[in-house]
């Protein structure tokens, strides 16, 4: 130990801890706040509730493993490490790994739950369900692939003679296959609401305001990419591994936080029409159009049905000839008695009308 008294002992562990944590906070909020406006006065819950539900929870101990790990000497040098410290360590860093894979996994989910309620056309729900199916396939075969990665399993954390493991290159694809999936997802659930909700029958504000809280999940891709460059200079086989999976394990965990944030930011539409109330803005209202009507001048909402499909009897008075509507004959029916020829034909119609 005297011999490494002139080599630094910095951790990297606490500043990561330090940044993740104020997100992580904002996100366990964002859902209480969701889940209570959700149980009262009515209790609305649903899919995309339980599910980020389920997500927050397994963050909370993911979090609480981090501090562990952090603790017991992540973030540090390799000679600020002892053996045992190591395979704690490494220990709680491949539990993070199992638990951590379903989150992300999990808010998309929640995310599609969400615009389910939204649609209704087949073309839609199809490719709402296909990226539902998509990031639960992901999450599945990952989760999967960590656990049999090596053989046996404790090899992940400690030596064990005789242990196999897979290749780096697996690993890589393993890797960059599930930062593909989630910028996917990321993309597709930020993206899709646009068109969605652009076509409720909402005010343009309220529609803005919906649209820029589904799009706050494209911030998480910036982590995602973040989190690709430092895959890519990531050392494995580094003497210095306690130290080196830092970058890769903050990004991971600022991911979960903001997928968190951004998945419940949209059930947030309430609290924040208040406050924009209260700046002097206007209340949401429905959009009301001005449609054209025989029997009223009043505007007509969208969505009260009208329906005017024949002229009143008053307008037709006025016609200096008469004019007769026969309805269709059905099959088989009996022939119509035979018009008076004092009656003037059909073509004689556009002529009065003129006049």
């Amino acid at each position: 130990m005297e011999s490494n008294a002139h080599l630094p002992h910095s951790s990297l562990g606490p500043r990561a801890l330090g940044i993740v944590t104020p997100f992580l906070i904002v996100g366990v909020l964002v859902v209480a706040v969701r889940i209570y406006t959700r149980v009262t006065p009515v209790y609305k819950l649903d899919a995309s509730d339980y599910t980020i539900s389920v997500a927050v929870i397994i963050e909370v101990i993911v979090y609480s493993l981090f501090i562990a790990s952090v603790t017991s000497g992540l973030g540090r040098y390799s000679y600020d490490v002892s053996p045992e410290q190591g395979v704690k360590t490494l220990r709680y860093v491949y539990v993070v790994i199992l638990l951590s894979t379903f989150v992300p996994a999990l808010v998309r989910i929640s995310v599609g739950f969400l615009l389910l309620k939204f649609v209704l056309t087949k073309a839609w729900r199809a490719i709402i369900w296909c990226t539902i199916g998509i990031q639960a396939a992901c999450a599945i075969s990952t989760e999967i692939f960590q656990l049999i990665q090596c053989r046996p399993i404790n090899a992940q954390w400690e030596q064990v003679p005789d242990a196999r493991c897979l290749s780096a290159r697996q690993i890589w694809i393993c890797g960059y296959t599930t930062i593909g999936v989630a910028l996917f997802g990321d993309l597709a659930l930020a993206v899709m609401p646009m068109f969605i909700i652009w076509k409720l029958n909402r005010s343009t504000l309220e529609r803005c305001l919906i649209s820029v809280l589904m799009a706050l999940g494209l911030v998480a891709t910036v982590t995602v990419i973040m989190r690709l460059v430092e895959m890519r200079t990531l050392d494995f086989a580094s003497p210095e591994r306690f130290r080196t999976l830092i970058p890769v394990y903050f990004w991971l965990r600022m991911e979960e936080a903001i997928l968190i944030i951004a998945s419940s930011a949209p059930m947030l539409k309430s609290p924040i029409e208040h406050v924009l109330h209260k700046f002097g803005l206007p209340v949401f209202q429905p959009r009301v159009r001005k449609l054209t009507s025989f029997h009223s001048s009043n505007p007509v909402s969208d969505t009260t049905p009208r329906l005017h499909h024949q002229r009143s009897q008053q307008e037709l008075v006025g016609y200096k000839q008469p004019i007769i509507m026969h309805e269709p004959r059905l099959e088989g029916a009996e022939d119509p008695p035979s018009i008076s020829n004092d009656i003037r034909p059909l073509s004689d119609i556009p002529q009065a009308l003129t006049r």
